[in-house]
């Protein structure tokens, strides 16, 4: 819920959307359909003035690099991270002239697009050009019966979505380096098919195997695989993607693929719209399935983290990206909040109109910046999303369908895909994040790394009853195991036989929160962020972290919950 600067859309009738299909209809019928969903609190209309949408964090491969130093082993520190990822990445760029044959079975011939000559202070050198297979996947479609009454024809299709990863792609070259790609450059491959998530995997994976569609010939060839995958075909993609790294369908020595989860369910839609009319009495299971991704022990969610684990361990990179003003899914589920792990960049997606550079956008985008390098927020994001709710009732912007159109997503995706990899220290991370949550301190019960051991409160003594986290998830087929990391396996790096879903450095069990948060662990957050020694040490978070402060003083929030959150973080005041 939120009380932000919103769009109204015309007298007496609203824009809204149930799943990823956009509708106009009068508001009255509107509620017939979400009678059961509380309204949210809004603000005041925005200027008039026009903002560019903005996908945030802006991705920076060189300062991402630089923001996991804390995470290197004593080995590559000593050596200096950024010149050896970068000497290797130049040697990407130039490419062996003698060899070209050899040299596009390696991922040193991907023409990794890190900005190597900005970087360098020299002029960037133009990459070899790979080939490039691009795959969409559609998220759920409403019944005929909310299709044809309400919604309409549903706009976030598997087409649309590889289209514009293909156009994503296009404009990432052409932007950075002046390159028009021919048209043999990039294959597009759409898959359909509805029902409940296992069911579409099983589809999906039946249609890229028949040969006459060709469709694994492609993803064989490629050298680059990207997925845009929108709502509940995120957890699709991610289980349709393990199941060929299981059966040796993409080989990730030589490729890199990459997983972009537009407004992803990862950990279910906002709990309280179960209680919708629509959910209840019209739709049947396959909307209802979507909300057992709530519960972390639920058979399908224990499938979807496990397949995470496996994706996330065999080298393929996620890109979680939400929503501002997502009506369907809170931004913690879109973010994938119970990983932790250097293959997975998350951004949020804001509509112009409703973009504000105020205290809470950047706390936001902070609170963002601090888990893509791994370190944790505190929770912070659970407690923010329901300020970022968007409107059920199609008023204002709809954030949940609005993501798939901005060109930037895609090209952010891309941008993660293509950069290099992240030299870290597994038993360095373990030890650090055991180290901080052994230190006395009030622990909320949705800090995502708060399964090592800490003292834990009334609160989360409940929390860890719901969710033990001696309940590992296990692959959910007998006997596989997990394929080596794309790294050679060392002393420092002993990961290539472990789920990474039965470790808390890389997971947490999280259970979406059923009701409305207790809003008084926010000032606690803030206080363990601001005094957190790596917050503090990152040269690339700290000066965010002061502008957050600096914000906080000038913040004048419109709408009663947040002049709530300011006043509860009154206390603040002297350290923000």
């Amino acid at each position: 819920m939120n009380s932000m600067k919103i769009r109204s859309r015309g007298k007496g009738v609203g824009s809204g959307s149930i799943g990823n299909a956009e509708f106009m209809c009068p508001v009255s019928t509107q509620n017939i359909w979400t009678m059961a969903i509380p309204s949210p609190l809004r603000g005041t209309p925005p200027p008039t003035s026009k903002r560019s949408n903005v996908v945030l964090p802006v991705f920076s491969a060189r300062t991402h690099l630089l923001s996991w130093a804390w995470a290197q082993p004593p080995s590559v520190k000593g050596l200096g991270l950024l010149p050896r990822v970068l000497a290797r990445a130049r040697t990407a760029f130039i490419g062996n002239s003698k060899s070209n044959s050899s040299a596009s079975n390696s991922l040193d011939s991907l023409g990794i697009g890190i900005g190597l000559g900005i970087a360098s202070g020299q002029k960037p050198l133009l990459p070899q050009i790979p080939k490039i297979a691009v795959v969409g996947v559609h998220g759920w479609f409403p019944g005929w019966l909310i299709r044809n009454v309400v919604t309409g024809r549903p706009t976030g299709t598997s087409d649309k979505f590889a289209e514009k990863m293909e156009q994503g792609v296009r404009q990432y070259y052409l932007e950075k380096y002046n390159i028009n790609l021919p048209p043999s450059a990039i294959s597009s491959i759409a898959l359909e098919g509805h029902g409940k998530v296992e069911d579409r995997v099983d589809k999906l994976y039946a249609q890229v195997m028949k040969p006459e569609l060709g469709h694994a010939k492609v993803l064989q060839e490629a050298d680059v695989i990207m997925v845009a995958a929108h709502s509940q075909g995120s957890p699709v993609s991610v289980m349709l993607f393990a199941r060929m790294v299981r059966e040796g369908l993409v080989k990730l020595d030589r490729q890199r693929v990459c997983i972009l989860l537009m407004a992803g369910i990862s950990h279910g839609p906002f709990p309280h719209l179960k209680s919708s009319i629509v959910v209840k009495h019209v739709e049947g299971d396959t909307a209802r399935q979507l909300f057992d991704f709530n519960d972390p022990t639920s058979a399908i969610s224990r499938r979807y983290h496990a397949a995470i684990g496996q994706v996330l361990n065999a080298g393929i990179r996620i890109c979680a990206v939400g929503s501002w003003y997502d009506q369907v899914v809170p931004l913690y589920s879109s973010t994938l909040h119970a990983f932790n792990h250097p293959s997975i960049l998350r951004a949020i997606h804001i509509e112009g109109a409703d973009y504000e550079p105020d205290f809470l956008s950047h706390l936001v985008v902070f609170a963002l910046r601090l888990r893509n390098a791994g370190l944790s927020d505190r929770g912070l994001l659970v407690y923010l999303s329901e300020f970022l709710a968007g409107n059920v009732y199609g008023f204002g912007t709809q954030g949940h369908s609005t993501v798939y159109e901005e060109l930037d997503t895609y090209t952010l995706a891309f941008s993660w895909a293509i950069s290099p990899q992240i030299p870290y220290s597994y038993a360095k991370m373990k030890k650090t994040y055991a180290e901080e949550n052994h230190k006395p301190q009030c622990t909320n019960p949705y800090d995502p790394f708060d399964d090592f051991g800490s003292t834990p409160t009334h609160a989360t003594r409940s929390h860890r009853a719901r969710n033990s986290s001696a309940d590992l998830l296990v692959p959910f087929e007998a006997g596989v195991s997990d394929p080596p990391p794309p790294f050679a396996p060392s002393r420092e790096n002993p990961i290539s036989d472990l789920l990474i879903t039965a470790d808390p450095t890389y997971h947490t069990q999280f259970a979406a929160p059923p009701g409305k948060l207790n809003p008084y662990w926010v000032p606690w957050i803030l206080a363990q962020i601001t005094s957190d020694p790596h917050v503090y040490a990152n040269e690339h978070l700290r000066p965010h972290l002061d502008e957050v402060m600096r914000l906080f003083n000038e913040w004048e929030p419109v709408g009663k919950q947040l002049k709530e959150l300011q006043y509860r973080l009154e206390p603040l005041r002297s350290r923000l």
